[in-house]
């Protein structure tokens, strides 16, 4: 092959090792490059693995303070309701108290007044 070119032996092993040389450089560039590429995209993946965690945390929390709320108001509005029959209640015993006085009073005076005077 040298005697192509026309240049010396010494000087086309020189140039082979050099083309060489830089081939292998180029191949660990390509492989550290691809290797970084692939750290990147992992990171990557992970970080919005992240991002999506974290949104339904956010999301799961805002429902459990929804339904804490919800509870509160039930637990209230059951306690106003029990209350308000409570009071119902106490209010139909005096009612019915009231009317059994009322009904005594009227067996003790309406035979008074049917009597013929």
């Amino acid at each position: 092959m040298a005697w192509r070119t026309k240049q010396a032996n010494a000087d086309i092993d020189v140039l082979a090792r050099k083309a060489t040389s830089s081939g292998a450089h180029a191949e660990e560039m390509a492989l550290a490059r691809r290797g970084a590429r692939l750290r990147r995209e992992e990171i990557r993946r992970r970080d919005e693995a992240l991002r999506s965690a974290e949104q339904s945390t956010a999301s799961a929390n805002q429902r459990i303070q929804e339904l804490e709320s919800d509870l509160a108001k039930e637990s209230r509005a059951r306690e106003l309701a029990e209350r308000e029959a409570s009071v119902a209640s106490d209010h139909l015993r005096d009612l019915r108290v009231e009317v059994a006085r009322l009904r005594d009073e009227l067996a003790t005076y309406a035979p008074k007044a049917m009597r013929p005077n």
